[in-house]
């Protein structure tokens, strides 16, 4: 129900990420983005990969034109799809 604006959220954010990335290594800065928490330490010049193709499949679930687009939610049984239709 709310995909497409989880999508568009997800979206701006991998934007808004990737453009404070990019500002802060064009000034020849490196710092710890603190990503993953306490897992694992990541620099914000690795991470920066990661923001385009969160973009990209933002991009594409917002614009998809079926609910089910490659998800297993496809390949469930009609009833169960029912069940679960409110909180897809």
């Amino acid at each position: 129900m709310l995909t497409r604006l989880s999508a568009l959220g997800v979206s701006l954010m991998s934007l808004a990420f990737f453009i404070a990335k990019a500002i802060v290594l064009s000034q020849g800065r490196s710092i710890e983005c603190g990503c993953f928490g306490a897992v694992v330490d990541t620099l914000a010049s690795v991470t920066i990969f990661m923001d385009i193709p969160m973009l990209l499949f933002g991009i594409y679930v917002m614009f998809a034109s079926s609910r089910h687009w490659l998800a297993i939610g496809g390949l469930l049984p009609q009833a169960w799809r029912d069940k679960l239709d409110l909180v897809w």
